[in-house]
């Protein structure tokens, strides 16, 4: 789990398929990373979190082209929230002062 502002927080992003990291993942079969994210404003809403689904990275047809971005994707996303004090379920966006 990843704690995030505001008493938020997501699960570890995963990806389908699971052995994209082999060479007998397919580029064929559609790829995208997938993981739940919690708020507790809206708990009544979404009681186990809103289901969050990344893609994209589909219409690289290279295996090893279409692993580049894949990690970066799944380092980044639930993270990005917690560094911008975004929420995906609410409406404001609060951003931290510079420093």
């Amino acid at each position: 789990m990843i704690l995030l502002p505001n008493g938020c927080n997501c699960s570890k992003p995963t990806l389908k398929p699971t052995n994209w990291k082999t060479s007998k993942a397919s580029t064929k079969k559609p790829w995208y990373v997938q993981y739940y994210f919690r708020d507790p404003l809206f708990k009544d809403r979404y009681p186990n979190g809103k289901y969050m689904v990344v893609k994209g990275m589909n219409r690289i047809k290279d295996l090893e082209e279409r692993r580049k971005p894949v990690q970066s994707i799944i380092d980044v996303n639930c993270k990005c929230c917690a560094w911008k004090d975004t929420n995906l379920l609410r409406e404001n966006t609060i951003r931290r002062p510079r420093q």
